[in-house]
């Protein structure tokens, strides 16, 4: 293992054994060390490997300037996934400790932000809220700073995002937004605000969203319902059926998606659902 740069007495970026570029960090270990030094692997604490997109040295700035005990806590936080039922990556843990530690200098200046998003997170990614929830708790146990309720939902996005089927947060946040605008288009139709609607209803049209959202994303697509199911509820509730055709021509147009007929039946029977099945003729378009 050979020193490349030395960042700080704690952080160095080296060439390890199998010639790859890679940050390490331990207490003291690149002290009075120079470049093209031999570093003694036993002092190594922690070792951070770039991502193909990443710049080795500007990776081990960053890692540089985040307090060792944030990274500790980050690691901590993700050790903690298995008891959500989630499977996340160390991969992330580098951004986890960044925004961990910036959210606490942020709150001890006062300054505290509102996350956009953070209705639609709720009930698309429930299990990595819980977490971030506990996260918080977590937090404030290693460091005396409580954040803001608020930096769970931020904090859930990193989940997200650390998962190994899991995409990046970019995925998350524009699922996020298209929940809220088909939710509008709901809203538009029925005159009523999506958000008073029952919550296990909600909670389950965000998941079917979900699960279609994955499916175009992936390229897996739903079983087929049974074709005079779909003519009779066409019949039964055409309000519900106008709906979700217009959520269908929504996603065409912002996505690209090639919405089917029984996908569209599908979310028209979670409208139903949602909204107390008030069929009827469909609002004028």
């Amino acid at each position: 293992m050979r020193v490349l740069r030395i960042f700080n007495n704690s952080v160095a970026l080296v060439r390890d054994e199998k010639g790859r570029e890679i940050v390490v960090q331990g207490r003291g270990i690149a002290f009075q060390a120079r470049p093209g030094d031999a570093l003694d692997p036993a002092l190594v604490e922690r070792r951070f490997v770039p991502e193909p997109s990443d710049r080795p040295e500007e990776f081990a700035r960053m890692v540089a300037g985040i307090p060792r005990e944030h990274i500790a806590v980050a690691e901590e936080i993700l050790s903690q996934g298995e008891r959500f039922r989630l499977s996340l990556e160390r991969r992330v843990l580098i951004a986890l400790a960044d925004h961990i530690s910036l959210a606490i200098t942020r709150c001890r200046s006062g300054a505290v932000f509102d996350n956009p998003w953070e209705w639609e997170v709720r009930l698309l990614y429930e299990r990595e809220v819980m977490l971030g929830v506990a996260a918080l708790g977590l937090i404030e146990r290693r460091t005396g700073v409580r954040l803001p309720e608020v930096e769970a939902i931020a904090l859930a996005l990193h989940f997200v995002n650390a998962q190994a089927a899991g995409g990046e947060i970019g995925e998350a946040v524009r699922s996020a937004r298209l929940i809220r605008e088909i939710l509008a288009l709901i809203e538009t139709e029925y005159g009523v605000a999506s958000t008073s609607a029952d919550t296990l209803a909600r909670a389950r049209f965000a998941a079917h969203l979900r699960y279609l959202f994955l499916g175009h994303l992936s390229g897996r697509r739903t079983v087929p319902l049974i074709a005079e199911i779909a003519r009779s509820f066409r019949d039964d509730d055409p309000r519900a059926y106008a709906c979700a055709g217009r959520i269908a021509r929504y996603l065409v147009q912002e996505m690209g998606w090639n919405i089917s007929d029984d996908e569209t039946i599908y979310l028209a029977l979670h409208i139903q659902r949602m909204t107390g099945g008030n069929g009827g003729a469909p609002a004028a378009s």
